[in-house]
């Protein structure tokens, strides 16, 4: 990915993104497919917290997607510059934007009414940037899964993401809907609020394994003990089975923002 400038009449110039396919790649077909979708999913979505897709094209006979271009942090960034966690009215306002942003994905319809069931797969403190203005950008849904038959690319059983921050369906290659990219920000909120990693194991294998099971081990009680109130949320955020869990992003959003009003008054929200 790399920033350039558009440029056009009048003295038009804008920055934009431009996300292209390695030299060594250029010609694997697997790989322009997966570009090709990535394009044709972006093209879709039009939210404010979504980095925006502002064309795909060719050049050179080499395939170009443009992209906004976000002048800002990731969250991983952030948390690498903080070497801890972070504050937690931040840590709340960067999960109730990203809900937002993946409500509008996870309930996208397609011109004929149907659901689309669009799900990120690959939700991680890289792939959210705050902007300079202070709003979340939801980045790169290159390997993102969607019901539409231009977008079954991916092969039932193969599993692709960023293990520490998959969902226990995603590691096992069972079905996903929108419930697995909340389990991804739970994991994100928690290391927002902590500091720490909450999958993290020696070997990639490991984490897996970790993540199937759910083994939070203290992470939960050190939320907690830093921002009362976030470990039950946190808790149902990260339940093993999707039923479990949050209905939806906007049910989660409301509890999240709840819990950002009674932390702002200095009171405990169960």
């Amino acid at each position: 990915v790399s920033l350039a400038e558009q440029a056009g009449p009048a003295g038009f110039r804008k920055s934009v993104a431009l996300k292209i396919i390695k030299s060594e790649y250029a010609e694997d077909e697997t790989f322009i497919k997966m570009l090709m979708r990535e394009a044709s999913i972006g093209g879709l979505l039009r939210h404010p917290n979504i980095v925006q897709t502002l064309s795909f094209e060719q050049y050179e006979g080499r395939y170009v997607l443009v992209l906004e271009y976000v002048q800002g942090r990731t969250i991983e960034d952030l948390l690498l510059e903080a070497k801890g966690p972070l504050e937690s009215s931040k840590a709340l306002d960067v999960a109730i934007q990203a809900c937002r942003g993946l409500g509008y994905a996870h309930s996208l319809l397609d011109d004929e009414g149907a659901p689309l069931v669009i799900v990120h797969r690959d939700v991680k403190p890289a792939n959210l940037t705050m902007s300079q203005h202070g709003v979340l950008k939801i980045m790169d849904f290159g390997i993102a899964r969607a019901t539409a038959s231009w977008a079954s690319l991916t092969a039932q059983g193969i599993v692709r993401g960023t293990p520490s921050y998959m969902s226990p369906e995603q590691v096992l290659g069972k079905p996903l809907d929108g419930r697995s990219d909340l389990f991804s920000l739970g994991t994100i909120l928690c290391e927002m609020i902590t500091g720490e990693c909450l999958f993290k194991a020696p070997t990639m294998l490991k984490v897996m394994e970790r993540v199937a099971r759910v083994e939070v081990r203290d992470g939960l009680d050190r939320a907690e003990a830093r921002l009362p109130g976030v470990g039950p949320l946190l808790k149902k955020l990260l339940a093993p089975h999707p039923d479990d869990r949050f209905a939806d992003a906007d049910v989660l959003a409301e509890a999240l923002k709840h819990l950002l009003i009674g932390g702002e008054e200095g009171t405990q929200v169960a």
